[in-house]
């Protein structure tokens, strides 16, 4: 379904990547593994994948604006390399013979050059090759409207937020895109929003308001704040404004997309002020109408401070009435007595769920080449808001 280019500009892994380069040779009559054509067309793939689009964009009056280059991780271009080189040997000892594909192996597999979009050296110089949790590089897609967006990842960090963009998020994407009357003139805050993905994406293409994209760590807010501002082009040509501390720029009629921090143990407690669980811009989290989250229901010790969270955004005392408010949830189904336990503790707090039907999810347009370590049905979304009947 995924071009080669996307699946390796997504950071699929390698062997989920080869597939298909192979498939289209073989479809083109072309031989894969030789040197004119296949190993030409593999080291082309890579230069792609570094450099920015292989597509330009044309204004309409014949300039062309290429987009900004989004390298994936150096490590995982080291590995898809290894594991083409490995194909050709298999094959019968084929050898490298492409001046190009020789100079990318040099350069990302067995090199010591700290390579563009990496915070850290690849090959020798990282340690013979041991991950470092510096090591970045980006996860790019291209959206239905041409545009290409980048979010970097730090694959061996110790922080969830930052290792990779999460089925669930890409999935949650998805749906919006096909359905923006959900955020269309809305003011939205986004929970666990890690990389920003969804937030971006929901921001630049489905027409809200204002996307206040949360999280916690500060590794993942510097990550947030930095995945924003590379994709500040892509966001402008839209009509979206991304300076984090411009809060006149809504009134000054642009959409906006910024990002803070924010603490669901603090935020859960109703009785305490908004301002005291906000390092900054609490006034873009007492506004909302519309919450979302993706991948965020895991660990059933924080469900619920969660679910509590979620309440309190649905009642904030704002312009906008308690039943037009709503909270969408995206939620990768891992664990049964996990998943079990949200939903009781929803009902607890007074909060209806309604699941969107999986032969819709499964309808969505894929955009997004994410769904490498769960399968898309196991991607659950659903709309959420105060029951009619709850005791509030």
């Amino acid at each position: 379904m995924f071009s080669t280019e996307a699946l390796l500009r997504g950071n699929a892994p390698t062997n989920i990547v080869l597939e298909p380069f192979v498939s289209e040779c073989t479809q083109r009559s072309v031989d894969w593994s030789s040197p004119e054509e296949g190993q030409r067309a593999f080291a082309g793939l890579v230069q792609t994948a570094v450099i920015g689009g292989s597509r330009p964009s044309s204004d309409g009056v014949g300039r062309h604006h290429y987009p900004r280059a989004f390298p994936p991780p150096g490590m995982y271009l080291r590995s898809l390399l290894k594991r083409y080189t490995s194909m050709l040997e298999q094959k019968g000892g084929v050898e490298v013979e492409d001046n190009d594909l020789a100079d990318a192996m040099a350069s990302y597999a067995f090199g010591s050059a700290n390579r563009r979009g990496s915070a850290a050296p690849v090959g020798p110089a990282a340690g013979d090759g041991a991950p470092n949790p510096n090591d970045s590089g980006y996860s790019s897609y291209r959206l239905p409207d041409g545009g290409l967006v980048g979010i970097r990842v730090h694959p061996h960090h110790n922080d969830l937020g930052v290792r990779k963009v999460w089925e669930a998020g890409a999935a949650l994407a998805e749906y919006l895109l096909a359905h923006p009357e959900h955020v269309d003139d809305r003011i939205v805050v986004e929970l666990g929003a890690g990389g920003g993905l969804t937030g971006i994406v929901v921001s630049g293409m489905c027409h809200p308001r204002r996307v206040h994209m949360t999280d916690l760590t500060q590794d993942c807010l510097s990550n947030m704040e930095h995945n924003i501002e590379v994709n500040g082009d892509w966001l402008a040509e839209r009509g979206v404004n991304n300076d984090n501390f411009n809060d006149d720029a809504e009134e000054e009629g642009q959409r906006c997309c910024t990002c803070g921090y924010l603490d669901w143990e603090q935020f859960a407690d109703e009785g305490t002020p908004v301002d005291l669980s906000l390092k900054y811009g609490a006034v873009r989290i007492s506004d909302a109408d519309v919450l979302l989250a993706a991948d965020v229901v895991y660990d059933w010790k924080a469900i619920p401070d969660l679910v509590r969270t979620t309440r309190r955004l649905l009642l904030q005392p704002n312009a906008v009435a308690t039943s037009a408010r709503k909270a969408i949830f995206a939620t990768t189904y891992r664990n049964k007595e996990t998943f079990d336990f949200f939903e009781c503790e929803l009902q607890k707090g007074g909060i209806s769920c309604d699941y969107v039907p999986k032969e819709e999810i499964d309808s969505l347009d894929r955009i997004f080449p994410c769904y490498f370590i769960q399968a898309r049905e196991e991607v659950r979304i659903c709309t959420m808001s105060i029951a009619a009947t709850s005791p509030c």
